[in-house]
C-alpha cells in the first residue's frame, strides 16, 4: 500500500535554519505507547508551491566530492536536480607543472559529472565574478543544470604561494586579514589572471556563491575530524584542507543563512580520510557505482589511484553529524511533533488533531549552531523536551514546553559536557545526545563521552538534573539508541568497530550498566535503531557492515538472552541508521537508499523474519524518523531535498 506524503512550509518564514538532526530513542518510546483514541485519518492539506531544490558542495580538492559524498551526490545528478559544487583549492599539489595538472584535475572532476549525469563530457567555460574577483565556471552543455566552480587557491603542498606551504591553514587563522595569497592559473583557465585573496576575501567568495546559487541542500566537508582516527594527518586528524575549507565555508554558510535569502536550507558535513577507518557501509551496487565514476577522474589524475585506500574510501560514506532517526517527539496528548536543525536554527511541525500537519515554526535561539541530531522525551510532568550539541561550545543542551502541549521555553538549559573535568581536548569529542523516558517517567539523556564511552544524566524533578555519570565503554560512534522493555527496564545500545555495545538496568531504576556486546553477529555498518515488540520485549535493528542486509536481534522472555533472527533482508544504504517502529504487523523499518528514495521493511515481531519490502516513491535528504500515530499506525518522516517536511502516514487497522 502507497502511503500518502505531504510537504508542509511555513508561510512568510524570514529566519535560516540549519542542517539535520535525528532523535534515537523518541522512536521507541513512541511506539510503546499505547493508541490514543483514533483521530480522524488526515484529509487533503493545502501546500505552498515547492521551493526548486538545489544543492551545492564546496570541497577542498577535485576529487573530494566524488570520494567522500557519493552517492549523495550522484542520486541529486541522476534525480535531475540543480547541483553545483565549488573546488576552493587548484589541486596543483608540489609538482613542476602546477599549472598543467591543476588543468588535469579539473578535466577529471568535469569528466566524473558528465559520467553521473550520463551525457557527452562537453562543458561551456567561462569566468564568473563573484564580488572584485573572478573564479571559473563550467557549465555542462547537456546538463546545464550541473555545474562546477574552480576557486584555485594554493593547495597545502605547493611551495610557492607567498608564506610558503599550508596556504589555507595560515589564512583562515590570521583574523588580520594580513596575509594574502595569490590563485593559481591552470592551462588554459578561463580566468587567465591571478586574484588576491586574503582570510575576508575566501569567506566573500564563499558567501557570493551561496547567494548566487541558492541552494536547499549545503555540502560541506569535517570542520573538526574525530582525533582517534587518521593519527598520521596531526594535528587535524584530516588533510589541512578539507578542514579549512569546512570552517571557511561553515562560515560563509552562516553569512549567508543570516542574509535571509533562502529560508532554509539542509547542511550535510561529512567525514573524509577517516572513513577508511570505519566498517563498509555502501552495498557492492553502491560500491561499483562510485568506482566507475571516480575511475573516469582518475584518468586524468597521474597521482591518484582506485586502489589502495582510494578503494577504502569509494566504500563509504559517513555523515559527521548524522540526523538520526528519532527527531520527532509526542506531546502529552497524544499528537507528535517533529524537529529538524534547518538554515541557522530549528524549526518545528506539530501534528493537528485531524492527523494533519501545522505550518513549521521555529523553535527559540541555541545561542550558537547544533549539530542536525536532535533528540527528544516528554518527562513526568508531560512536558515534551528537546535535546541537542552545541558545535560551538561542545555542550548538551535541552528546551522544554513551558506546559504540556504549550508553547516552548524562551531559552535553551545547557547541561554541560560530560567531559567537564578532563580538559578541553575531550569536552570538544563528545557525541550527540538521545534522550528517553524511564519506566517511572525520569528523563534520562546519554551521549557518547570524549574517552569513547558513554555518559548519562537523569532528570530527577521538574528542572533538577543529576550529574554526568560516565557508564563504560569504548570505541563508541555517534548514534545512540534507547528504550524501556517490559519489566520497565532502561536499555542502551550503540555501535563500535567490533559490534553492537549494550547498556541496561538490572533492575527498573537502578543504574545502567556495561553488559557485554550483543551476540556474534555481523559488523554493524552503522548506528543500530530499537523497537518494543508487541510482547514488550526490545528489537535492536542494524544493517551489515558491507552487505547492507539487515540485521535483528531480539531480546528474549528471561528479559537477559538476546537471540539473534534467523533470516535477514537484503537492503540499500546511505550512510544513514534505521528508523524502525512497531505496528500491528510487525515491525516496520525505513531505510533511505543510494537514490535517496526510502524503502520500507516489515519485520516479524515474533522472530525477526523479513515479511516483505515496499518502496515509499519520494526522495529524502538524509536520514528518516519513525513513529505511531494516535491511530497506532506508523508514520514516517523526512526532510526533502527542497528542505521541506515530508511524511508517509500508513494507517494499519487490522
Amino acid at each position: 500500500m502507497r502511503g500518502t506524503w505531504r510537504r508542509f512550509d511555513a508561510p512568510g518564514l524570514r529566519r535560516a535554519l540549519g542542517t539535520l538532526a535525528a532523535l534515537t530513542a523518541v522512536a521507541v518510546v513512541l511506539a510503546c505507547s499505547g493508541p490514543a483514541e483514533p483521530a480522524p485519518a488526515p484529509g487533503p492539506t493545502e501546500e505552498r508551491p515547492a521551493v526548486q531544490a538545489r544543492s551545492v558542495q564546496v570541497v577542498a580538492h577535485q576529487d573530494d566530492d566524488i570520494l567522500f559524498m557519493n552517492p549523495d551526490l550522484s542520486a541529486d545528478v541522476r534525480a535531475g536536480q540543480p547541483t553545483t559544487t565549488v573546488f576552493l583549492t587548484a589541486g596543483e599539489a608540489d609538482v613542476p607543472d602546477r599549472a598543467e595538472y591543476a588543468a588535469n584535475r579539473q578535466a577529471g572532476a568535469r569528466a566524473a559529472y558528465a559520467r553521473m549525469a550520463g551525457v557527452a563530457d562537453d562543458w561551456r567555460a567561462e569566468a564568473l565574478p563573484v564580488g572584485d574577483r573572478q573564479v571559473e565556471l563550467y557549465t555542462l552543455k547537456a546538463r546545464p543544470d550541473v555545474q562546477l566552480v574552480f576557486v584555485n587557491l594554493p593547495e597545502d603542498a605547493d611551495p610557492l604561494p607567498r608564506g610558503g606551504r599550508g596556504t589555507l591553514t595560515r589564512l583562515w587563522h590570521d583574523r588580520t586579514n594580513e596575509q594574502q595569497v595569490e590563485s593559481v592559473v591552470p592551462a588554459r583557465a578561463a580566468v587567465p589572471r591571478a586574484f588576491t585573496y586574503n582570510r575576508a576575501a575566501v569567506v566573500d567568495v564563499l558567501t557570493g556563491l551561496l547567494d548566487r546559487f541558492h541552494p536547499t541542500v549545503v555540502r560541506v566537508q569535517d570542520p573538526q575530524p574525530d582525533p582517534r582516527y587518521t593519527t598520521n594527518w596531526k594535528p587535524f586528524h584530516d588533510h589541512p584542507d578539507h578542514v579549512m575549507t569546512a570552517r571557511f565555508a561553515e562560515e560563509a554558510v552562516r553569512r549567508h543563512g543570516a542574509g535571509g535569502q533562502q529560508p532554509r536550507f539542509v547542511k550535510l558535513n561529512y567525514r573524509d580520510y577517516n572513513v577508511a577507518d570505519t566498517p563498509v557501509n555502501l552495498g557492492p551496487d553502491q560500491r561499483r557505482d562510485k568506482a566507475e565514476v571516480f575511475a573516469d577522474y582518475v584518468r586524468h589524475d597521474r597521482l591518484a589511484f582506485t586502489t589502495g585506500i582510494y578503494a577504502a574510501w569509494q566504500g563509504r560514506m559517513r555523515y559527521r553529524w548524522s540526523r538520526g532517526h528519532s527527531w520527532v517527539g509526542r506531546n502529552a496528548d497524544g499528537r507528535l511533533q517533529a524537529f529538524a536543525v534547518l538554515g541557522l536554527g530549528v524549526l518545528s511541525w506539530r501534528q493537528r488533531e485531524d492527523g494533519r500537519w501545522d505550518a513549521p515554526s521555529a523553535l527559540p535561539d541555541a545561542g550558537g549552531p547544533l549539530a542536525p541530531w536532535l533528540s527528544t522525551a516528554t518527562g513526568q510532568d508531560g512536558r515534551l523536551r528537546v535535546f541537542g550539541r552545541r558545535l560551538d561550545t561542545h555542550e548538551i543542551v535541552t528546551l522544554a514546553q513551558s506546559e504540556p502541549n504549550g508553547a516552548w521555553a524562551p531559552t535553551w538549559t545547557s547541561l554541560g559536557n560530560p567531559n567537564a573535568q578532563t580538559g578541553q581536548t575531550q569536552q570538544r569529542d563528545i557525541g550527540v545526545p538521545t534522550a528517553f523516558t524511564d519506566a517511572d517517567g525520569r528523563v534520562t539523556v546519554v551521549v557518547r563521552n570524549g574517552g569513547g564511552g558513554v555518559s548519562a544524566r537523569v532528570l530527577e524533578e521538574r528542572d533538577r538534573w543529576l550529574e554526568w555519570d560516565d557508564l563504560g565503554g569504548s570505541d563508541v560512534q555517534d548514534g545512540l539508541a534507547a528504550a524501556v522493555d517490559r519489566d520497565g527496564r532502561a536499555q542502551v545500545f550503540g555501535h563500535t568497530r567490533g559490534g553492537i555495545a549494550h547498556w541496561a538496568q538490572q533492575r527498573r531504576g537502578e543504574r545502567m550498566r556495561l553488559r557485554p556486546k550483543l551476540g556474534d553477529g555481523p559488523v554493524p555498518a552503522g548506528p543500530p535503531a530499537v523497537a518494543r515488540r508487541q510482547d514488550g520485549r526490545l528489537a535492536v535493528v542494524y544493517q551489515a557492515a558491507d552487505s547492507l542486509e539487515l540485521v535483528s536481534f531480539l531480546e528474549q522472555a528471561d528479559g537477559q538472552q538476546w537471540r539473534r533472527a534467523a533470516a535477514s533482508a537484503p537492503t540499500a544504504g546511505s550512510g544513514c541508521a534505521p528508523a524502525v517502529v512497531a505496528g500491528r504487523d510487525g515491525l516496520r523499518v525505513y531505510l533511505r537508499g543510494s537514490s535517496g528514495r526510502v524503502d520500507t521493511t516489515t519485520l516479524s515481531s515474533a522472530d525477526g523474519s523479513p515479511k516483505g519490502t515496499e518502496a515509499v516513491d519520494r526522495a529524502i535528504v538524509d536520514c528518516p524518523a519513525a513513529a505511531t500515530d494516535r491511530n497506532g499506525g506508523p508514520v514516517m518522516l523526512g526532510i526533502g531535498p527542497d528542505g521541506q517536511l515530508v511524511t508517509d502516514q500508513r494507517h494499519n487497522n487490522r
